[in-house]
């Protein structure tokens, strides 16, 4: 795991905002009208991930940027909050592969660049 996605883990689990590198930031927040919190994180300005403070699973995009950075942040995150969830390119198409997509765990589907996708 890189530096910055380990700081960006420290930042998330210590619930705090800061800088994890040069182009990634983690923003607490509140994640609804109940007052439930989040981080979110953002890579080059562009909100990728959400991870929440009461247990609902994380969601992530890839923001539009479908890129070796991009799918490695987020797979960092995965790794910590995903539950066994990851995401990856095959032959210039992204994947997601997530136990909540099917019965089996590693259930894999095809995902847009731009979809919003629970883990």
């Amino acid at each position: 795991m890189r530096t910055c996605e380990s700081k960006m883990i420290d930042l998330i689990k210590q619930y705090r905002t800061g800088s994890a590198g040069g182009n990634t930031i983690v923003s607490r927040g509140h994640a609804d009208n109940n007052g439930a919190g989040c981080a979110r994180v953002y890579l080059h300005g562009h909100h990728i991930a959400t991870v929440y403070d009461d247990g609902r699973p994380m969601i992530f995009t890839l923001a539009g940027y479908p890129t070796v950075t991009t799918r490695s942040r987020v797979n960092a995150l995965l790794r910590e909050f995903g539950e066994g969830a990851g995401v990856y390119q095959r032959r210039g198409s992204q994947y997601a592969q997530c136990p909540r997509f099917g019965v089996r765990d590693g259930a894999e589907r095809e995902i847009s660049a731009t979809e919003w996708v629970q883990a």
